[in-house]
C-alpha cells in the first residue's frame, strides 16, 4: 500500500514541475514578445502623458468611485495587429488606453480570455465585474 501511495505522490510531483516549469516558460516568452514594445521611448512617454491626464482609474470613476490607476490597459491587444506596423498602432495609440487600477486591469484581461477576444474597453469590464458579483451573491 506504501508503494502505491509513494508512485500517486511521485506522480503528482512530477505533473506539478512540469506546470510550474510551462508557467516559467511562458512567463518568459511573453517578456520576451512585449519587452521591445514596453521598452520603447515612445511608449514610456506615451504611458507617463497619458497617467498625468488620467490619474484615476476611468473603470472606477464611471462607477462613481475614486481609485488611483495603477495601470494603462490597451483596449484593443497590441499584439493582435497583423503587422509590425499595426502592433505599433494600436500600442501607441492614445484612444486604444485605458488608465485603470489593479483589480480592473485583472478584469479586463480575465474577460478578454473568458470571451476569447482581443478586446475590453470600460463596458466589458464593468460587465465582467457584475457577472462576478452576481456569482459571488448567489455563493454567498
Amino acid at each position: 500500500m506504501t508503494d502505491i501511495v509513494n508512485i500517486r505522490n511521485n506522480i503528482n510531483n512530477y505533473y506539478k514541475n512540469k506546470k510550474e516549469e510551462y508557467l516559467k516558460h511562458k512567463q518568459k516568452t511573453n517578456r520576451d514578445r512585449y519587452s521591445k514594445y514596453y521598452s520603447s521611448k515612445q511608449w514610456h512617454d506615451l504611458r507617463n502623458r497619458y497617467y498625468s491626464i488620467h490619474p484615476i482609474c476611468e473603470v472606477c470613476e464611471r462607477q462613481g468611485l475614486i481609485r488611483p490607476a495603477d495601470h494603462i490597459h490597451h483596449k484593443k491587444r497590441f499584439l493582435s495587429g497583423i503587422n509590425e506596423t499595426a502592433k505599433w498602432r494600436l500600442l501607441l495609440n492614445p484612444t486604444n488606453l485605458l488608465a485603470v487600477c489593479e483589480r480592473h486591469h485583472k478584469y479586463a484581461h480575465e474577460y478578454m480570455n473568458k470571451y476569447n477576444t482581443d478586446t475590453a474597453d470600460i463596458e466589458e469590464i464593468i460587465q465582467y465585474e457584475e457577472e462576478l458579483n452576481n456569482i459571488m451573491t448567489v455563493k454567498g
